[in-house]
Order: structure tokens, then C-alpha cells, then sequence
């Protein structure tokens, strides 16, 4: 495989609503992973599922989401499947099972081991995942002595916060990295979990860049929830994103720094507000203020520098694209773990 082609991405929606056979084709496709048994009473009916996973050379991100089901791993699957893989799991529901004699029972928001080499029992009330999966051959070496099988790292700790948000912002943006970058997140998220088990060492200078393009993408989730607060501070932006504060100074140095960040997302938001303004309601001055600037003039003044014209001139809003989501049918599990067998010896 050639490391500047783009990742393959695999995606697809089914649903009973209107393919008869949605379950069943979901269940033969996920056959080779888990033998699946959706929730009691079901029947099959409003059942669905949307994937939708992107292909790197050193293992997978996938994002799903299903009905509630119970999904098994036996002994006698492992050995049909030929499939060795380690799987990290962000589950946005809550999870309880079985890996091995290993009682599993997750909050949403905590980050699961998993070793598909070893039986599991994992019952979720509906389904909305993360998956990080790679061949155990490219895992590091930590990851191999059995002691991860059904490990949860609660959200509630900085670590699993901060991988958490790391597989989460990954997810979202793994279609339209390349190979290298994609690599080199996966990496990252390796580098994070090994810092729960006091495995690992430095990053590299790749696997930095990933973690810092989590750090900022968290952190200014956090600041607009709070973007108007003249109380908020770097410690509590840090600790919502499970960093530690150097890190977070790290993330955004590129950017001019956190507090430049915050004023420029506090300017994006008064250029909202201007382009909603009735003629000259209301007025400039009482929009700077509301936005947390000191005087009209120095509103005026970072205002230029951002969108290079004065706030008076701040135009209409353009029309958002609109567009649904490409998806594909029928269900692809096969591509995907074709793909994991491959490149265990590539």
C-alpha cells in the first residue's frame, strides 16, 4: 500500500424500515467479530444501523450506531474468524459483560479494552461506538500481556477523558486525513492509553501534532459552552479536556495561544450578533460589551484585524450548503476485516 494514497472509507445505513432483512444482513456481516442477539422482544423490528469505518495502514476508526443487542465472542468464532485484532472502545452508552472472567461495567463515556483473541459478553442498551481496532501484530507490546482484556478507563478520569476525545475527534475527521496522519493518530491514541498504564514514552512529533488537534478541538468545544464567562481560566479548560496545562499551551502556540483563541471565537460570535442586528439595534457599543470587550474602540479595533472591515460593516450571513450524508449499501463488515487479516503482514 502506497503511504500518500488517500484511506479507504467504508459506509452504509440499513434499517427494517425498509429492508425486510436489515437485521439478518447486519448480523451475517458482523459474524466473523460477534455473534449478535438483538434485544428481547425485538424481532427484528425498528431495527438499524449506520457505520461507517475509514481504512489506515496500521489499523481502523469506525463510528456506529444500532439497536440494543448483546454481542458474543466464543472460543470456537475465534478460531473460524482468523481475525487477531486489539480494539479500543468508546462507548457513548453504558455497557456491561463479560471478557474472560472479567466483570465489565461501563458508564457512557468510558473507554474499553478489548482483546478479540479472548472470549467476551458485551450487553448495550443501544449502540454508539468508537472503534479503534489493530492487528495485534502492530500493537505495542504493553497491549499484549492480557491485562487489558476489559479495561475501562472511566471518562472521569484525565486520561480517559482525554481519550475519549481523542477517538471522538479522530472519528469525525478520519475520512479526510491521509494515510500518514491517519497512522500517526492511531499512534496517538495508543501513546494516551499507555499513559493509564504507565507504559509508553515521549511522542513523536507526528503523534504530538495528533493530540494537540484533539486538545484544541475539546477545549474549544468547552470554551464556547462558557464563551461569555470572564471567570473561565486555562486550569479549567485544560481539566475539561484532560490535559495538563503545558499541553494545552502546546496545542494552541500555532494559533497565537488560548487567550487568542478565545478572543477570536468571542469576535466570531459579536459578528454573529451584528449580522442579526435591526438597523442599528442593538447598538455597536452594547454588543462589544455583552461580548466581554472594554470600550467600543478596541472592540472596533480587533474586529478589523480578524475580518478586515469595521463591525458597522459586517455583511449579511451566506447561505449554509446543505446536503445529506453519502451512505452505502449493503453492509461492508467483510471489507473491513478483510482489510485488518491484510495488513497484519503487510
Amino acid at each position: 500500500m502506497a503511504t500518500l494514497a488517500p484511506p479507504p472509507t467504508l459506509s452504509w445505513a440499513i434499517s427494517s424500515d425498509t429492508h425486510a432483512g436489515a437485521f439478518e444482513a447486519y448480523r451475517e456481516g458482523m459474524a466473523d467479530l460477534y455473534e449478535v442477539i438483538e434485544s428481547p422482544g425485538a424481532g427484528g423490528r425498528g431495527f438499524a444501523n449506520r457505520t461507517s469505518i475509514t481504512l489506515f495502514e496500521n489499523g481502523t476508526i469506525g463510528r456506529g450506531r444500532s439497536a440494543p443487542q448483546t454481542m458474543v465472542r466464543t472460543a470456537s468464532q475465534i478460531r473460524r474468524s482468523n481475525l487477531d485484532t486489539i480494539s479500543i472502545v468508546l462507548n457513548r452508552t453504558g455497557v456491561v459483560g463479560d471478557c474472560d472472567g472479567v466483570d465489565v461495567r461501563a458508564k457512557p463515556g468510558a473507554v474499553q479494552f478489548r482483546d478479540l483473541g479472548r472470549p467476551s459478553t458485551s450487553t448495550l442498551d443501544s449502540v454508539d461506538v468508537v472503534n479503534l481496532m489493530t492487528p495485534r501484530e502492530r500493537a505495542p507490546a504493553w497491549m499484549l500481556d492480557g491485562a487489558i482484556h476489559g479495561l475501562v478507563l472511566d471518562a472521569g478520569s484525565p486520561v480517559g477523558r482525554l481519550l475519549s476525545s481523542h477517538l471522538s475527534v479522530l472519528s469525525d475527521v478520519a475520512s479526510g486525513l491521509t494515510q500518514e496522519e491517519g497512522t500517526t493518530a492511531i499512534e496517538a491514541a495508543f501513546l494516551i492509553a499507555g499513559m493509564a498504564m504507565d507504559c509508553g514514552g515521549p511522542p513523536t512529533p507526528l503523534q504530538a501534532a495528533a493530540v494537540h488537534r484533539t486538545v484544541r478541538a475539546r477545549a474549544t468545544q468547552y470554551i464556547e459552552t462558557r464563551l461569555l464567562d470572564p471567570t473561565l481560566t486555562a486550569g479549567e479548560i485544560a481539566a475539561a479536556t484532560g490535559a495538563s496545562r503545558s499541553t494545552l499551551y502546546r496545542a494552541f502556540a500555532d494559533q497565537g495561544g488560548i487567550h487568542r483563541r478565545i478572543r477570536n471565537l468571542r469576535l466570531d460570535r459579536a459578528r454573529l450578533a451584528l449580522r442579526r442586528r435591526i438597523g442599528r439595534y442593538p447598538p455597536i457599543s452594547e454588543i462589544a460589551y455583552y461580548h466581554g470587550f472594554v470600550s467600543e474602540a478596541h472592540f472596533s479595533r480587533l474586529f478589523r484585524e480578524r475580518f478586515g472591515c469595521a463591525p458597522g460593516d459586517a455583511g449579511a450571513p451566506q447561505p449554509a450548503a446543505t446536503g445529506a450524508p453519502r451512505t452505502a449499501s449493503p453492509v461492508r463488515y467483510d471489507a473491513w476485516l478483510d482489510w485488518l487479516r491484510d495488513i497484519r503482514s503487510a
